[in-house]
């Protein structure tokens, strides 16, 4: 029988190290966004005013499931509010369900309405679409409670099939020449090489002029200030470095006369790129930096024979010069019985 053991404290969390992947990995929902690595770093980064509420589905000593779940108030109305530990950094949150999927949803929510003191709103956010998270809101709604499923973003990505010169000739005729191109004339002005960061000792250093290279691109592009607070930046600081540790990281540059001028950081997890954040030297934008630097990376996919590269959440159009994929992630909300139709809609207005 299925019982629910509830995490409150960073040292339970820290203690499920050994064994956290290994049930991640015996799930469907297996992502980077869902490892031990990524969810102790947002919460290390990410934990003010909020309040773990990690839960456990465990079968006598096997845990079959991990909520990684945080319990907040909305700012205007004082509501309790239970949402993903990593919201508003990680493109993919999930419950980690191992193979009793439907059981682990009835004993959840029989858990939710025990503990119905606690919680006000389940705000379950980028929830992909094939989810099975996606059960506890038809649960819910099939036990009265009111719930809301709305598209929250489009995630493209480009499946990995064939070989590199089968996929680059399906590319447009126009972004071909345009690519060998500006590939011609970067070479003909400078020493062009494309590398990857593969020595621990210069990993901060080239952090340093990804960072640099991403705020000046974003002033470029968007005339503001890059995403990169500086907590932000230390989050990805701190992931970068363990990402490195599991030899997971992919920070990639485009080097013309030994200068950073060009940069992706993003990670190989499971078969998978995931592309987190780029940048480039706006001096050099004449050449196309940031469309050779993607097409060395998703050559590079193809020669190691992994099986997608992910763009992640945003449908910006440069995503669409690679792929004509894209996939749907889901807000889930879920309101207590308790809370009138009137504070229902109010709250679920709270972003």
């Amino acid at each position: 029988m299925l019982e629910i053991t509830e995490i409150d404290t960073f040292d339970q969390i820290l203690e499920l190290e050994p064994h956290w992947n290994h049930i991640l990995q015996r799930s469907s929902s297996n992502n980077i966004f869902l490892t031990w690595e990524w969810i102790s770093t947002c919460w290390r980064n990410y934990n003010n005013n909020r309040r773990l509420n990690t839960l456990l589905i465990k079968d006598r000593d096997s845990v079959e499931g991990i909520l990684p779940l945080a319990l907040t108030k909305t700012k205007r109305v004082k509501k309790k509010r239970l949402e993903f530990i990593g919201v508003g950094v990680s493109d993919y949150q999930d419950f980690i369900l191992t193979d009793k999927k439907n059981e682990s949803i009835n004993v959840l929510i029989g858990y939710f309405q025990e503990h119905k003191e606690n919680w006000d709103v389940i705000d379950l956010q980028d929830v992909p679409e094939n989810s099975s998270s996606l059960l506890l809101c038809d649960s819910s709604t099939k036990q009265g409670y009111k719930t809301k499923e709305t598209i929250q973003s489009i995630c493209p990505y480009l499946p990995i099939k064939g070989t590199w010169e089968n996929y680059f000739d399906s590319l447009s005729k126009n972004m071909r020449g345009s690519l060998r191109r500006t590939r011609k004339r970067l070479a003909e002005a400078y020493t062009v090489e494309f590398h990857i960061c593969n020595e621990r000792d210069s990993l901060e250093d080239l952090l340093q002029h990804f960072f640099r290279l991403h705020k000046e691109s974003w002033r470029e592009r968007k005339g503001q200030n890059s995403v990169l607070t500086p907590i932000f930046e230390k989050f990805h600081t701190d992931m970068a470095k363990l990402l490195f540790e599991r030899g997971w990281l992919n920070l990639s540059f485009i080097m013309a006369d030994n200068v950073p001028i060009a940069s992706i950081y993003g990670a190989e997890y499971n078969k998978k790129f995931y592309y987190f954040l780029m940048g480039f030297d706006p001096e050099y934008s004449k050449y196309g930096v940031g469309q050779l630097l993607f097409k060395h990376l998703i050559k590079y996919c193809f020669d190691k024979g992994l099986q997608e590269f992910d763009f992640l959440k945003g449908d910006e159009p440069y995503k669409y010069r690679w792929t004509k994929s894209n996939r749907k992630n889901l807000r889930v909300e879920i309101v207590n019985k308790r809370i009138s139709s009137k504070l229902y809609d109010l709250i679920t207005k709270l972003k």
